[in-house]
């Protein structure tokens, strides 16, 4: 279906500035990572049989996608997370929730990390 169809709804990422105490909306939380050369398979599994599965069980998620790397870009992974809204997502990241939650076991696959928040808007 194309996004010009009738009856054709997209949730769509807005970065804004609207205040924390307005209402609440849903919080997309995007994470990427870059693995260090030949850890990728160690991380991925990693990825999927832990930290899903523990992401997966935190309250306020609606929503997770993980990206796999793909031929052309072997060592980049990404989960993406949708919330209920910003305290849940203050909830499962805590004080420094503007940084990856990274886990011990996984720090020593990581190149680098990055991590954004959006408010999200349905279209």
């Amino acid at each position: 279906m194309r996004c010009s169809e009738p009856g054709h709804r997209a949730m769509v990422a807005i970065h804004t500035t609207i205040a924390e105490d307005s209402m609440p909306k849903p919080v997309i939380r995007m994470f990427r990572a870059t693995i260090k050369r030949g850890a990728e398979r160690d991380f991925q599994s990693f990825f999927l049989e832990e930290a899903l599965p523990m992401v997966k069980r935190q309250d306020g998620l609606v929503s997770v996608q993980v990206g796999l790397p793909l031929e052309s870009s072997p060592s980049q992974f990404s989960m993406v997370t949708t919330w209920k809204d910003l305290a849940s997502v203050k909830k499962f990241a805590g004080a420094n929730w503007e940084q990856a939650v990274i886990d011990p076991r996984e720090a020593p696959f990581i190149e680098e990390s990055f991590v954004t928040h959006y408010y999200a808007a349905s279209i």
